[in-house]
């Protein structure tokens, strides 16, 4: 009797573990002076996000570690939202290591300067200034506006458009980075802020959402990390994360 109670603990220790290593690993940042972060309820924070992903089966954790490939091998996707302290090259480096190897790195922007250098090293260049919009606002901001111009991709699947408030703009440098989200022709860089499109600033289109592959690996960047705080994910930005959390959990 007594092998046979120690042979079923041992069965459900097994089990346990097992479904404990089943559940993909996605490591938030936190290394970089983020501000806004996964364990706070506050409306800028991303506590919702992370049960959006949880729910989608992953076990979402967070690191204060810079990066290093050993560490982030273990992690099926790196999630840095939001970074106010650069980004090393070594660091950029490691994040390459782990892309090549397999790894899904994700990148939302609240301010352009920590996050340049990688952008770079991904061959798409930052804008140097917030976009506004004269279409699909979401607000009375021109900076606040909805993104409807989407390529099918398993990120914009069910998805007619997301709103973004306050986001820079995406521009590739090399035709193998592609832009799944682009804001209308209209769209401009208002750097006298006057509110009028004035001759000598940028026009859009711009990219809102860039995607590429490095190796066995992929890389998703997004202008703006309102998308996924918690005082917007509501409406299709909700979809949208849905769908990030899928697109996380696959092989694809």
């Amino acid at each position: 009797m007594l092998r046979k109670v120690l042979f079923l603990m041992l069965i459900l220790a097994a089990f346990y573990s097992v479904s404990y290593a089943e559940e993909p690993l996605v490591l938030f940042d936190e290394g970089h002076g983020q501000a806004f972060v996964i364990s706070k309820e506050g409306t800028l924070h991303l506590s919702n996000f992370a049960q959006v992903l949880k729910k989608e089966g992953l076990d979402v954790q967070s690191t204060k570690e810079s990066f290093d490939f050993e560490k982030l091998s273990k992690a099926k996707a790196v999630i840095i939202s939001g970074p106010f302290k650069p980004i090393t090259e070594t660091e950029i480096a490691e994040l390459k290591k782990y892309i090549n190897a397999g790894g899904k790195l994700i990148v939302m922007l609240h301010i352009s300067q920590p996050a340049q250098k990688l952008f770079e090293s991904f061959n798409v260049t930052i804008t140097n200034g917030a976009i506004s919009e004269k279409e699909n606002l979401a607000s009375n901001k021109k900076t606040d506006f909805y993104v409807k111009t989407l390529t099918a991709h398993p990120l914009t699947l069910n998805l007619k458009e997301f709103a973004v408030y306050g986001s820079w703009g995406l521009i590739p440098s090399n035709s193998d980075v592609s832009m799944l989200a682009l804001t209308s022709n209209a769209s401009w860089i208002d750097f006298n802020r006057n509110g009028v499109a004035d001759d000598d600033e940028p026009k859009g289109p711009f990219g809102i959402i860039a995607t590429g592959s490095l190796g066995k690996g992929v890389f998703v960047f997004f202008a703006d990390d309102a998308i996924f705080q918690n005082n917007f994910l509501k409406g299709q930005n909700l979809t949208l994360a849905e769908n990030l959390a899928k697109f996380i959990k696959s092989d694809n």
